[in-house]
């Protein structure tokens, strides 16, 4: 039985998918160890200022992302591929976009709130709040759990992937790289 194939994203979809799909997965992993490094452990301070960074980043290519995805139409899903499973993988799609849009936007209010500057690869930017305990929690939780939904969510849409391939013989990976 032979894989079906079906057409590609874009090249710059395809770019800046695999781009933010490795950094995503560098703060997942970081942020997972950097909460529990000691303050007093040199590679503390290296790793909160790694995961900034890249979330920093994260959020600016988020923007060029939604603008291409809106742009470009994605290549329609194969026929084999269930109405419902289309819709869920719709909405799955907008929320993880969603997602790399408030997962950078609270971790910079929570720092911010928190009282030290934030930086970019060394680069300060603005500090546009004064340092407010109540408000750094609300936006700490808000980071964290969007994060824990995000992973969830990066789960099942590779574990989708693989299931239309193994199951339905469906190569939806040749779509995006």
């Amino acid at each position: 039985m032979s894989i079906l194939s079906t057409e590609k994203y874009v090249f710059s979809v395809r770019v800046l998918h695999w781009l933010m799909a490795i950094m995503i997965i560098g703060l997942i992993v970081s942020g997972l160890i950097m909460v529990d490094v000691p303050k007093s452990n040199p590679q503390h301070h290296l790793l909160f200022k790694f995961h900034k960074s890249i979330g920093i980043s994260i959020g600016m290519l988020i923007i060029a992302r939604v603008i291409v995805r809106i742009r470009y139409v994605a290549p329609a899903l194969p026929s084999t591929i269930s109405v419902l499973s289309k819709k869920l993988a719709n909405v799955t799609h907008w929320i993880l976009y969603a997602l790399m849009i408030v997962i950078p936007i609270s971790g910079y209010l929570m720092c911010t709130w928190k009282g030290p500057p934030v930086a970019w690869f060394g680069i300060l930017l603005p500090h546009l709040f004064n340092k407010d305990d109540v408000h750094a929690n609300i936006a700490e939780k808000v980071h964290h759990t969007s994060a824990y939904i995000l992973l969830v969510l990066l789960c099942i849409h590779v574990g989708a992937v693989l299931f239309h391939l193994i199951k339905h013989r469906v190569n939806l990976i040749r779509r995006i790289v």
